[in-house]
């Protein structure tokens, strides 16, 4: 997406914060918890795959970290192009299952910088968009889809018992703030203009409490790099604390919701 960078603004302090965040997501403990997170309802594949139709069957899919949508959808397409900044998940994506695909092209890059003559019937990029220049970024997505193509957003929530007082305890140890809704503030920026949005029914997980915890250090806020490892380990025990009532035999069970928003980059 490098074409036209000439013509962006520099960084601003914003952008320099933003990619420092993002940097944090550049190791290899984040990449190895990243598959503990829980999984996206099988019905968002069926989404995107219907947003792709019949157009030529190519995804990019954006900040694709460990591959944890392009491995799901490579089985369905002609290609998927797996693009991620950081070198430590593209590794762990390969290693991953179905991270041998044949139909996955994986691209150490960042979003800003890459570019190419393909054209996309489906660009996909979930909360990655929180890190991106999304002023460069987007126009670029525009200009690499398809006429009839759309940029897809898909996220999941985690409906949980405990969620209050789970908010508050992270509360109490995050390194950095909450990220807010990103499609909504990339309408207000007139930058994407929004066409439709589906939620999936309700996908029960079970999860032992060990991955549960797990999952949290593949945020940028709970790093174990960040937090250190006496702190990392208080970190667990005081979590483990909070979760043992909810849980049985050392298992959790809880319901993930996902939720597909898309549209044209303005």
């Amino acid at each position: 997406m490098g074409a036209g960078n000439e013509r962006a603004q520099p960084p601003t302090g914003a952008d320099r914060d933003r990619a420092a965040l993002a940097g944090r997501y550049r190791s290899a403990g984040v990449a190895r918890a990243y598959s503990r997170r829980a999984p996206y309802p099988p019905e968002v594949d069926e989404i995107l795959l219907g947003l792709l139709g019949s157009q030529p069957r190519i995804v990019l899919d954006l900040g694709c970290g460990p591959g944890t949508l392009a491995r799901r959808l490579a089985p369905h397409v002609r290609r998927v192009d797996a693009l991620d900044a950081a070198p430590q998940m593209i590794a762990e994506g390969r290693r991953l299952p179905g991270g041998d695909h044949p139909a996955i092209r994986w691209i150490c890059a960042t979003a800003e910088e890459f570019d190419t003559d393909e054209r996309y019937g489906l660009i996909t990029a979930g909360r990655s968009l929180h890190w991106m220049r999304c002023e460069i970024v987007l126009p670029h997505c525009r200009r690499l889809l398809t006429d009839a193509g759309v940029l897809a957003v898909p996220r999941s929530t985690r409906e949980v018992p405990w969620r209050a007082a789970e908010e508050r305890y992270l509360a109490g140890w995050a390194t950095s703030r909450p990220r807010r809704d990103i499609t909504a503030e990339l309408e207000r920026r007139g930058l994407f203009q929004r066409q439709g949005e589906r939620t999936t029914p309700r996908l029960t997980v079970r999860q032992p409490v060990e991955d549960y915890i797990t999952s949290f250090h593949s945020r940028e806020a709970f790093r174990v790099e960040d937090l250190g490892l006496e702190r990392s380990r208080a970190f667990r025990e005081g979590f483990r604390r909070l979760l043992r009532p909810y849980a049985r035999d050392g298992v959790l069970s809880f319901t993930v919701l996902g939720r597909v928003t898309w549209g044209r980059p303005a």
